[in-house]
């Protein structure tokens, strides 16, 4: 988030719908799925703003009777449709996206506890900075969530169990509406009225096998004739809220984020959205109507905070859309959402133990994505290893306690709890000192702030490099930060990715902000040389990509220096980071030397044979790598007779760089403007080659990803960095490559692409753009 911050609200609010005309209709102009026949199925379908659903369906020949609206986060519908019945909804001009109504499940991995972490360890965790359990939780009675109101969207919460002493008012529940009693289960035959399947929402709603791991009647202890819509008519159950979980993994969850044993904030509200059934799993349409349900129960300026435990298998569209604001599938808006009502959202990264930045809602932009600590090594329970099981990288914004958790479970003798694990034990840990945190602040003048500044606190208290990763050797790390509800503050960890770029008599220094603020923000970043040399950034503010730079002056050429980074708060000054950088040969300007004419003798020299070595050739290619107000030109080295002399000019200023390396680095560069930078050669009598090889860049942006798998979807901020915080805008100028939503979608096939970047003029750096090329493999 976080870095996904920066710009959310702001793009939630301006970017609109994209259109393609064709013929006399319009249809959204994403090329992905929207280009596809679609099959007959369940789907939601996002009508253009003021479009009255019912009357849609209405004039499309479909009744509204099977079919669920949407009016509160958007226009829109859900249903089972035909083949022929979705085609003719698709090709109306008044429809703004459409997806398969996809699964959803929890986010749980395992059930067994190791041996001495049957309790609530997590709780120990949060409230101190070393990783010594000392087998007490201390929280400020001030932060227990008092006044704050936590939904959790999920299988329900046991409103009657002793960890909750009342505090769980009625909510929600998808039980209470017939539609998932008919429509949606009607995948068969959905012109057939009142059909029931087995299991009313499993893998047969999208018409595949339902596989091992889907709860039964016969193999789950919570599913009988009485429960969800097992042999029940097609019919709401009346008077369903939510406060009833026939699963135990909302009970759990709700346990944690406040429960007064086992639970972070213990006087905070729990308001149930019951939008997974018995079986902890779902569809998007239960998750839309939940949240439609929860902005219309939040009132005026209410703190809140949304938990979601729960994970689809790709991005969905409409549920960043509930969200944020943005279908990130399409393009389309929704007229209210999640973030623009300031309630605060938490999701479980997920447990597929992959780099996964394509699953909502743990990948939404804005949302607070957390991984789970804590595992089991050579049969010891460590709390700060990272498990196995859970998602990692960029899209993962903190850790939290998540393997064998102890918390409260639902009825089945007397109250009971239950050890489980997952992502699902870790987001709650983060709700609920997100709900803490409310209770101690005054209402913002907007309310769409509350998301960005419960971020800014949730990292600024964090531990940083308190967690042991499970493969050291990813590109992509989760930025390592681990939850803190205390108040303590100490020295900031070391910068991370510290980098140098050498220069004439200088070095630009580039290092990654501190993963969190271990209880404050960082007030000073400082770059000192082994000689004494210092330099600050001008900014504390990193930019998209969490970097910050500063550069080095009165460094010696032909030298090689240790540069180290150190950051400071009020807690102190933390490690240092270092890097070694070598100044090569300084460029240098030819001057013609003075020509003198000598007056004539008589005297005859006599006749010697001069061999002179042949003027040398160019070199046959050259690359660049742009910094910021910097660009480094190496080539490969020409075979030649002799000392063979490199001379690079860059245009426009006339800056050459002689050198008889095979690189040279230009600093001081505009960022933003395109310079062509030339090479020739001379030979040891000053003969200059009579060709050149010219190659250009643009200084201000670096270029992380030049590879991609077919069929992938990269997100591009990832794939190319630039010193600007002007917006961006992205566009593929050869190759089959598109853009969809932030991402660079590759095709099936392998090829390249070329990818232009734009970037708007933001003080102090102008409107500036490169091309950069991506090569698809397999």
């Amino acid at each position: 988030m976080r870095r996904r911050f920066a710009s959310l609200l702001l793009t939630a609010a301006l970017m609109p719908a994209v259109w393609a005309v064709h013929g006399d209709s319009q249809v959204a102009a994403e090329a992905g799925p929207q280009a596809l026949a679609p099959a007959a199925g369940p789907y939601i379908v996002q009508l253009r703003e003021g479009t009255d659903p019912v009357a849609f369906l209405r004039e499309a020949g479909i009744s509204s009777d099977r079919t669920l609206e949407f009016s509160e986060v958007f226009d829109g519908f859900a249903g089972v449709f035909t083949e022929a019945q979705i085609a003719r909804i698709t090709g109306d001009w008044r429809v703004a996206s459409w997806e398969p109504d996809r699964i959803v499940h929890t986010q749980v991995d395992q059930t067994v506890s190791p041996t001495g972490a049957n309790y609530a360890w997590g709780l120990d965790r949060i409230d101190q900075r070393g990783g010594t359990l000392n087998g007490t939780y201390s929280y400020d009675a001030a932060r227990d969530g008092t006044g704050v109101t936590a939904y959790v969207l999920d299988t329900g919460v046991y409103a009657a169990h002793s960890d909750f002493g009342g505090r769980v008012s009625a909510g929600w529940s998808y039980r209470a509406d017939s539609y998932f009693f008919t429509a949606q289960n009607a995948f068969d035959d959905p012109n057939s009225p009142g059909v029931v399947p087995r299991v009313p929402l499993s893998d047969d709603v999208l018409g595949v096998t339902p596989g091992a791991d889907w709860c039964t009647t016969a193999g789950h202890p919570y599913n009988d004739g009485d429960l969800d819509a097992y042999d029940r008519p097609a019919s709401a159950v009346s008077g369903a809220d939510g406060t009833t979980d026939n699963n135990g993994h909302g009970t759990h969850v709700a346990g944690i984020i406040g429960g007064a044993t086992h639970g972070v904030a213990k006087a905070v509200t729990i308001v149930p959205v019951q939008a997974l059934n018995s079986c902890g799993s779902g569809l998007s349409a239960m998750l839309v109507r939940g949240i439609e349900w929860i902005l219309t129960h939040h009132t005026g300026s209410a703190k809140a905070v949304v938990n979601m435990s729960l994970g689809f298998d790709v991005t969905v569209g409409s549920i960043d859309c509930v969200i944020n604001g943005t279908n990130t599938v399409t393009g389309a808006t929704c007229s209210n959402y999640l973030f623009k009502e300031g309630i605060v959202v938490v999701a479980a990264s997920g447990n597929a133990g992959a780099e996964d930045c394509t699953a909502s809602p743990g990948s939404t932009l804005g949302t607070i994505a957390v991984g789970a600590a804590g595992a089991s090594v050579s049969g010891a329970f460590v709390p700060d290893k990272e498990p196995s099981y859970t998602n990692w990288g960029q899209c993962v914004d903190i850790f939290a306690p998540g393997s064998w958790v102890k918390s409260a479970w639902t009825a089945v003798s007397g109250n009971p709890t239950q050890v489980i694990s997952g992502s699902s034990m870790a987001a709650p840990h983060v709700t609920g000192v997100v709900a803490g945190w409310l209770e101690s602040q005054t209402a913002p003048g907007t309310l769409s702030t509350w998301p960005t500044l419960a971020w800014q606190h949730i990292k600024r208290t964090a531990t940083c490099g308190a967690v042991s990763y499970h493969d050291a050797s990813r590109t992509y790390q989760t930025p390592n930060r681990l939850l803190y509800a205390g108040t303590d503050v100490s020295a900031p960890c070391a910068p991370a990715s510290v980098s140098a770029v050498a220069g004439n008599g200088q070095a630009t220094v580039t290092w990654k902000e501190v993963a969190a603020g271990n209880g404050a923000d960082a007030t000073a970043y400082v770059v000192t040389a082994n000689t004494g040399q210092t330099c600050s950034p001008p900014s504390l503010t990193a930019d998209a990509n969490g970097n910050l730079s500063c550069t080095l002056t009165g460094l010696s050429n032909n030298a090689t220096y240790t540069v180290s980074v150190t950051a400071t708060s009020t807690g102190g000054t933390g490690a240092a980071a270092s890097t070694t950088v070598t100044l090569g040969t300084p460029p240098t300007t030819t001057i013609p030397p003075t020509t003198t004419t000598a007056a004539p003798t008589t005297t005859v020299a006599p006749t010697t044979t001069t061999t002179v070595p042949e003027a040398p050739v160019a070199p046959s290619s050259a690359a660049t790598s742009s910094g910021n107000q910097s660009v480094t030109i190496t080539w490969p080295a020409i075979i030649a007779t002799g000392t063979v002399t490199y001379v690079v000019t860059a245009s426009p200023g006339g800056y050459t760089c002689t050198t008889t390396g095979t690189s040279c680095t230009f600093i001081g560069l505009a960022n933003g403007t395109n310079y062509s930078f030339s090479i020739v050669t001379r030979n040891s009598v000053g003969a200059v080659s009579s060709s050149k090889v010219s190659v250009s860049a643009r200084p201000g942006f670096t270029v992380y990803v030049t590879k991609v798998r077919r069929s992938t979807r990269t997100i591009l901020s990832r794939m190319v960095g630039t010193v600007s915080r002007g917006s961006r805008t992205y566009s593929v100028t050869s190759g089959r490559c598109r853009i969809s939503a932030g991402r660079l979608v590759a095709p099936a096939t392998t090829g390249t692409c070329k990818v232009k970047v734009s970037v708007a003029r933001k003080a102090p750096y102008a409107a500036m753009s490169t091309t950069f090329l991506v090569t698809v493999t397999k």
